[in-house]
């Protein structure tokens, strides 16, 4: 069981929340790409559920979150680099206090079809692009159905947490052209699907009764393109993160999103 513990600062006891026990759960943009201490999942020092769990003073932080993980690899084991990874619900106490859970974009290939087939100047063609962009708009449903599952698995694996789903950062500008991603009209279209996703999440989260952090539109004017990046377009600027995901800037602006939730959750077992 993944299960580290979070130190808070020097005096009494009554300097940390007790009993406060935070998990996470999702993808690389819950994992990190920037920070140090890359392993099998890639949990790095600078990712948002690291920064929220030591703002909160957490008793117990667990973090089971997997680069490259889908709402299966949440709910059934995974396999990475030829070897086995549990369940991500397995490396969650069931009395966890708060759970936070970002995941759906690698379901059915989603972002990665699109980045490769549209984005990656040694990969990408019209037609992998088109296929990827075809894919995405059909097969939303289904990602949001699975996102919707993997909430309501995650209720009933820890009854008394509030779980609360959190969104992904804008890649593409709302608007505009973004030359460091890609051809214009790509990255119109990557940006309708960055929409739908949102769009999706919001709704899986409705439907299983748990809470959405709007990153995506928290994070307007801040895509690849922009002036003030929360994520990278296809180079990873300054060697801040790697390409297409986000920058500290970006973990930073999601923690500080997270975290007022998260707090209250602290409240609450501070209450007993």
């Amino acid at each position: 069981m993944i299960l580290l513990l979070v130190a808070g600062c020097s005096g009494s006891s009554t300097d940390e929340p007790p009993g406060l026990t935070y998990a996470a759960l999702g993808d690389s943009y819950v994992s990190g790409t920037v920070g140090q201490g890359a392993e099998l999942c890639q949990r790095l020092s600078g990712r948002y559920p690291a920064l929220v769990a030591r703002a909160v003073k957490a008793s117990r932080f667990a973090d089971a979150s997997c680069g490259g993980a889908t709402t299966q690899d949440i709910v059934e084991p995974a396999n990475r680099a030829g070897r086995s990874v549990a369940a991500q619900l397995d490396d969650v106490p069931t009395s966890s206090d708060v759970i936070t859970v970002g995941i759906g974009a690698n379901d059915r290939a989603l972002y990665p079809s699109i980045f490769y087939g549209c984005f990656i100047e040694t990969t990408r063609t019209d037609k992998a692009c088109d296929s990827a962009l075809a894919s995405a708009t059909s097969g939303m449903t289904a990602i949001r159905q699975s996102v919707s599952a993997t909430l309501s698995a995650v209720r009933a694996h820890a009854p008394k947490a509030e779980v609360i789903l959190v969104g992904y950062l804008r890649i593409a500008p709302a608007t505009g052209a973004c030359p460091a991603l890609g051809p214009a009209a790509r990255v119109h279209q990557f940006a309708t699907v960055e929409d739908l996703m949102a769009r999706a999440q919001a709704t899986a989260a409705k439907e299983a009764g748990v809470r959405f952090v709007d990153v995506h539109a928290a994070s307007a004017g801040h895509d690849s393109c922009s002036k003030d990046p929360w994520t990278n377009p296809l180079t990873a600027v300054g060697g801040d993160g790697i390409v297409l995901h986000p920058r500290s800037a970006g973990m930073k602006a999601v923690a500080a999103l997270v975290e007022p939730y998260v707090e209250r959750a602290a409240r609450s077992a501070r209450q007993g």
